[in-house]
């Protein structure tokens, strides 16, 4: 018979370098991937990091460009109102100067025997009233007026003063008389 071999304290040596080995790939494995978990998750923090500091340029990116466009647009509105300013001002100036053609028309216009007393300008017509020394310089004066410059004219009432003169009154209208009848120039009898 074969002697009984007690293969026991082998398989006890065995067994320990087998947990001693397993132990060895064991513990780097955990460590490894705690330092894999660490690293990723310093990543996602670093990537959430630059996000948020993307994002705050980024807003604050939007915020300089809002105040851009207000600014502007608050330029644009000065603007606008600065052309409309200028262009009534201009248009008063025209409006001024064609005013004073005519009315240099109208002292032009003038016969030597008749002179004004009172000139009232409202709105688009002027309103005179003056003397002549002769009945013949108060026709003169109407028929020149409608080279004075006015779209239409009303001759007022004529009348011979105590002192010997004749005084007129005259209506003259710049734009379109909206009258029932007359014409440019009819008589206000």
């Amino acid at each position: 018979m074969t002697p009984l071999v007690n293969m026991l304290p082998w398989r006890h040596r065995r067994r320990q370098a087998q947990m001693r080995t397993g132990a060895m790939l064991m513990l780097p494995g955990p460590a490894i991937a705690a330092v894999f978990c660490s690293l990723l998750w310093q990543e996602g923090l670093l990537a959430r990091q630059q996000l948020a500091a993307t994002g705050q340029a980024h807003q604050q990116r939007v915020a300089e460009i809002a105040l851009r466009l207000e600014r502007c647009l608050q330029q644009q509105a000065e603007q606008q109102q600065l052309l409309q300013r200028r262009q009534r001002q201009v248009a008063a100036r025209e409006a001024g100067l064609a005013w004073q053609q005519r009315l240099t028309r109208l002292s032009g216009a003038m016969p030597d025997p008749a002179w004004l007393l009172a000139l009232e300008a409202r709105g688009s017509s002027v309103r005179l009233s003056g003397q002549s020394t002769t009945l013949e310089g108060v026709r003169q004066l109407e028929q020149r007026l409608p080279g004075v410059g006015f779209s239409h004219y009303r001759m007022g009432a004529i009348t011979r003063t105590d002192q010997g003169l004749w005084q007129f009154n005259v209506r003259l209208v710049w734009e379109a008389l909206s009258t029932a009848g007359g014409g440019p120039h009819a008589p206000a009898g």
